[in-house]
């Protein structure tokens, strides 16, 4: 239905897509996409599915690869080969 480049989702040199995972807003069934990238996680509105909207970015120590998983309104996201990264923990609540 629609395209969004690399590029807007934050245009660091060398920057990729590795994984993509979704959140719904139960409230409100506001969707979601997370996108992990190499410099951390993008957060896409794409409620309509014709104009994906970038609202936000969480950095993260640069990682060759990306796993994010969602447990109920929590985003849990890890990076291979980042180093001293750790597990990431993003409360979804603060999209709404």
């Amino acid at each position: 239905v629609s395209f969004l480049p690399i590029a807007a989702l934050g245009d660091d040199p060398g920057e990729r897509v590795s994984v993509v995972w979704g959140w719904t807003v139960p409230e409100t069934s506001r969707e979601y996409a997370l996108v992990g990238r190499t410099a951390g996680l993008a957060f896409v509105d794409i409620t309509s599915a014709g104009t994906p909207t970038l609202v936000g970015l969480m950095p993260a120590n640069p990682a060759s690869a990306r796993d994010i998983k969602v447990y109920q309104d929590h985003a849990f996201l890890t990076g291979d080969g980042a180093g001293y990264h750790g597990l990431h923990v993003f409360d979804l609540t603060r999209m709404r």
